[in-house]
């Protein structure tokens, strides 16, 4: 499956360039896009147009930077993009729109979630049946994600994305001059906190939804790590900008070798087998 956007409703620029950088001896990259597309209308017309191919291509949807009523939207890009979306992507933790991170927070958070799938409802009839994922940041609290995940269940969303780019900056860092330019951090450095997340988020979960585990997955085994964390599917684009689309043919191929290997019928069988063990150690520096 393919995600695009962020799409917000109205064209945005994106923040002042430079505004993404490699971090080569990392496998990591920090960017500061500050959700840079051309806006619902463009975004839209290309989906059109391409909708005769099929495949499952979600669309990750924001609010404007400068926008007076954030929620409405993401009402908004729900009712339009029904139609041709797979599915939905409610980002709420990009850490480089002001403020955006505050709708993770409980009643912001209810509130977005409860006017969201309001919207999904109505459309329903004529758009058909669109899952709404939420995409949670790395850098919450437990307490926090106690009660984003309690929200998430409540609200009956079809899904958890754990997780997004990170604002903290580990010690181990190779790149000492880069590391500290403002944004989100993704690729390998985030694998094990993200990992992590995705297991405090399933056992909170308790099977009501499916994960989508994010962060750092540049391999087979990385990919099967965060499954057996409790991610039923994986994500990847970091790990792109160094190996290239072929990752994606390797990782599929690693995770078809192990099923084989190891006599299992799917890989079901082992979501989230791991998890209470990842819950148990230390927390990730």
């Amino acid at each position: 499956f393919v995600e695009v956007g962020t799409v917000t409703p109205k064209p945005q620029a994106g923040n002042p360039r430079p505004r993404l950088f490699r971090l080569g001896r990392d496998e990591a990259v920090i960017n500061r896009m500050g959700f840079n597309n051309e806006g619902a209308e463009v975004v839209l017309r290309r989906l059109a147009a391409r909708a005769q191919y099929g495949g499952i291509v979600g669309v990750n949807v924001g609010a404007n930077k400068d926008s007076d009523d954030r929620v409405a939207d993401y009402v908004k890009l729900i009712e339009t993009f029904a139609p041709l979306a797979s599915y939905f992507t409610v980002n709420v933790s990009s850490p480089n729109t002001p403020g955006l991170r505050n709708l993770q927070q409980a009643a912001a958070l209810d509130d977005l979630l409860a006017r969201v799938i309001d919207a999904r409802e109505r459309v329903r009839a004529a758009a058909g049946d669109t899952p709404v994922l939420l995409k949670i940041a790395p850098d919450l609290s437990l307490g926090e994600l106690d009660d984003v995940v309690h929200i998430a269940r409540s609200r009956r969303v079809d899904g958890m994305i754990v997780a997004n780019t990170t604002l903290s900056r580990s010690p181990t860092l190779r790149e000492r001059t880069k590391m500290n330019e403002q944004g989100g951090l993704s690729g390998r450095p985030l694998f094990r906190l993200s990992t992590r997340m995705v297991a405090e988020t399933y056992v909170r979960a308790e099977g009501a939804f499916p994960l989508i585990g994010v962060g750092g997955i540049d391999s087979g085994g990385a990919a099967l790590t965060k499954i057996r964390a409790g991610a039923t599917l994986v994500q990847l684009y970091s790990a792109l900008v160094y190996k290239g689309l072929g990752l994606v043919e390797s990782i599929k191929a690693d995770l078809a070798s192990t099923l084989l290997r190891t006599g299992r019928d799917s890989l079901a069988e082992i979501v989230g087998a791991d998890a209470p063990m990842i819950t148990a150690e230390e927390w990730p520096v």
